[in-house]
């Protein structure tokens, strides 16, 4: 017995010790895990005492305080884990080495009792030490069990108490599904961008992610973006996996996309994903406001989320209007569904049989960003300063210094950017609005040449080689030609050419007294920014002015007989235009009215026939020259194309191919398989008429759904460097197709559907 006691207090007095050895690494452990970067309370060594720092804590013991600054982990309990079992195995090979040490240690002492007393032999003596042995590593191995699960789950509860449960970042996956076009991609940009995306480009699949801070907690947000289309109704599923919260989108503006919510969209993730939370999104609500008439009542729209037991919430990607609360809350949803999916681990889990993992789907392959469309910058400006510089088919001169200087220029462009010069030269109002009449009443001649109108010395009417009348302005003599060359350079560009390096304002002064009594009120306001310094918003204002004069100009001149010099034959019917504007902004026009053709001939009338094309074409590409804009929604839009093409207006063709690519999208927000649009001859069509971004748009779109356009018959069209192109840029690749089969297979063998 007293072996038994000495080899008790043996092994009681080794447990003392593994069990400081542990406290000690749970010490290490518990200063190791948290790095504070803000205020915290430190205990001063060898006293009692708490003490506030601003500095971080490097390797003490933290008394916690509330703080909102950030804690990182820089020891996992992963690592503690694994530095615990190191140190059981450990413990196990000193349990057979105090063995032999107890056997060492008891001889003596049996040779040192009395023969009273009862002996024991080695035997007796040997398997008494190795039951003790085993006793104590069956108990090492629970208590360190044990302790280690209530250690944990104590510095837990005290995080939880400093409100930072989380240490580690969340993940979870939210999952947008909807319609083609109804503005998925658009709000997902939107809320994580906080901008409109200025250029829309068609989602096939695309996914990324971002942190987001929701409830003062990190969040790490993997977005889902889907393509709606039924041609993708196979590779859709993949993308459902490990999903945490679906947003169900639809547009307002229509019932379409709204019926299919429960018609197809919810009987599809009730089939794939049964369990995932989900929420209904309503997108484009800035339309109730632009278009109320067009969009679906508000009410209507929370009967059907009530009736499928769905959250709503009513969003704008273009005005970023309730999408931080749309999304906060849904990735608040998906938090506590991710929560209750997670089990607690029993300390006796490693004894279960592990259940096999489902197979996991292949990874997706990029499709790429379809190619962007570049409109090039308006040149409308610069055609009419060289106009100016070169004026050729003038009808206006102004005269200066009696006679001895003299500038040309075209009543057109003046009526069109001034009313004042509209007044003097005469020029028959619009008749559209008589209010404006009114206001803008003609000048005669007799008042004219009476001196009485500031600025203007004499107006008088002539004849060049009896063909054209000439408009001849003398103007004041308080007014020099230099001046009055800044005053034409505004009216033609919207501003004038002033030197940056204004030393001496005199000028500048000087031309905001003409402009002043010319009445160009714009003009008076750039001079005023160059004298102030802030002559960077004169460029703003030159650009507001060309607009308002292409719209002018319109109004008074376009397809008027009165005001024309050619007369255009398209499909039997006249279209009349003006010969300045012509070969001011289109240089084949020019070319035709001023060189060895027999459109040039100077006739005061000029008639030119252009087949192969239509009314409605031709006044677009007229109506683009006059006014730098053109009316492509209104009409054939490939026809355009072709009639700028011919003409030289490589800006109106960009135009054109951005909105074709629009109009494409739109047309196969349901199905690409049948859609009406024809890409396949659009794509030739552009490649014939130097179309250049809209075919190769057209390459990216066919090869980006492949697997919807091989079905098609018009698919046998491809040839050549085409075929190559969309064979090798298919998407998805066949290599992922194949890993689908796979997977599919899997999924088959374990029952799954």
């Amino acid at each position: 017995m007293t072996a038994l006691c000495f080899i008790s207090k043996k092994v009681k007095c080794h447990a003392t010790k593994i069990h400081k050895h542990i406290k000690n690494e749970e010490n290490k452990v518990r200063t190791s895990v948290i790095q504070v970067t803000g205020p915290h309370i430190s205990k001063r060594p060898n006293t009692g005492l708490w003490s506030h720092s601003d500095k971080p804590l490097q390797s003490t013991i933290l008394k916690p305080v509330k703080s909102s600054k950030t804690i990182t982990v820089s020891k996992s309990y992963n690592n503690f884990k694994k530095d615990a079992v190191h140190g059981l195995q450990n413990n196990i090979t000193r349990s057979d080495k105090l063995s032999n040490m107890f056997t060492k240690m008891f001889l003596p002492v049996q040779h040192q009792t009395k023969s009273s007393k009862k002996s024991f032999t080695h035997d007796q003596i040997g398997a008494i030490v190795g039951c003790s042995s085993f006793l104590l590593m069956i108990g090492l191995f629970l208590g360190i069990t044990l302790w280690h699960i209530k250690q944990k789950n104590n510095i837990e509860s005290q995080y939880r108490t400093l409100k930072v449960s989380d240490i580690a970042m969340q993940n979870i996956k939210l999952l947008v599904l909807g319609d083609g076009a109804v503005g998925k991609s658009c709000l997902l940009i939107s809320y994580t961008t906080n901008a409109f995306p200025s250029d829309y480009v068609p989602t096939v699949f695309d996914n990324y992610s971002t942190n987001i801070m929701i409830d003062e907690k990190p969040v790490c947000v993997g977005f889902w973006d889907t393509a709606g289309q039924e041609d993708y109704d196979r590779l859709r599923p993949l993308s459902y996996p490990q999903t945490d919260i679906v947003l169900l989108c639809f547009s307002i503006s229509g019932t379409d996309s709204l019926e299919n919510i429960t018609s197809r969209w919810i009987p599809e993730i009730d089939h794939y994903i049964p369990d995932c939370p989900r929420v209904l999104v309503g997108c484009k609500s800035d339309l109730r406001t632009s278009n109320p008439d067009e969009c679906v009542p508000r009410t209507e729209i929370e009967k059907i989320a009530k009736e499928a037991g769905l959250e709503y919430y009513e969003t704008s990607a273009l005005i970023q209007d309730g999408l931080k609360h749309c999304f906060d809350s849904a990735i608040r949803c998906g938090l506590a569904g991710s929560r209750k999916k997670t089990k607690s681990k029993s300390p006796f889990g490693i004894f279960k049989k592990k259940k096999p993992d489902d197979p996991i789907p292949p990874v997706m392959p990029p499709a790429g960003k379809a190619p962007w469309v570049e409109i090039e910058t308006s040149t409308f400006a610069e055609d009419w300063q060289k106009m100016l510089e070169d004026p050729k088919f003038s009808d206006v001169t102004f005269l200066f210094e009696d006679g001895q200087q003299k500038l040309q220029a075209h009543k057109l462009v003046l009526c069109s950017a001034s009313k004042y010069f509209c007044q003097i030269l005469g020029l028959p109002n619009s008749k559209t609005n008589q209010l404006n009449n009114i206001d803008n009443k003609q000048i005669s001649l007799e008042e004219l040449n009476s001196g009485r109108i500031e600025g203007i010395a004499a107006v008088y009417l002539s004849e060049e080689n009896h063909k054209a009348k000439i408009t001849t302005v003398e103007i004041s003599a308080n007014i020099t030609a230099k001046t009055f060359a800044r005053v034409l350079e505004f009216i033609y560009t919207g501003v004038p050419r002033i030197p940056e390096i204004h030393e001496d304002l005199s000028e500048v002064q000087e031309l905001c007294r003409v402009a002043k009594i010319f009445k160009l009120s714009m003009l008076e306001t750039i001079c005023r920014n160059i004298e102030n310094e802030e002559d960077f918003l004169n460029p703003s204002i030159g650009t507001y002015l060309n607009d308002e004069t292409g719209k002018e100009m319109k109004t008074l001149f376009f397809n008027k007989p009165s005001c024309c010099d050619v007369i255009f034959k398209v499909e039997d019917q006249s279209i009349y235009a003006s010969k300045v504007v012509l070969c001011a902004r289109c240089p084949v026009m020019a070319a035709m009215f001023s060189g060895k053709f027999v459109e040039s001939d100077n006739e005061i009338l000029t008639e030119v026939k252009i087949p192969n094309t239509s009314v409605e074409c031709f006044l677009a590409l007229l109506e683009y020259m006059y006014t730098d804009h053109a009316p492509i929604e209104e009409t054939d839009s490939v026809g355009i194309v072709v009639l700028a093409d011919e003409y030289g207006q490589s800006r109106l063709v960009g135009l054109c191919e951005l909105y074709i690519t629009k109009e494409v999208d739109k047309s196969v927000t349901k199905r690409i398989e049948k859609a009406e649009i024809d890409v396949i001859g659009l794509l030739l069509t552009a490649q014939a008429y130097n179309a250049n971004q809209l075919a190769g748009w057209c390459l990216h779109f066919i090869s980006s759904n492949y697997i919807a356009f091989e079905k098609r018959q018009d698919f046998s069209k491809l040839k050549g460097e085409n075929k190559d192109h969309v064979e090798e840029h298919r998407w998805p690749p066949l290599s992922y197709l194949k890993e689908v089969e796979v997977y599919e297979s899997e999924m088959k063998k374990r029952g799954e559907k």
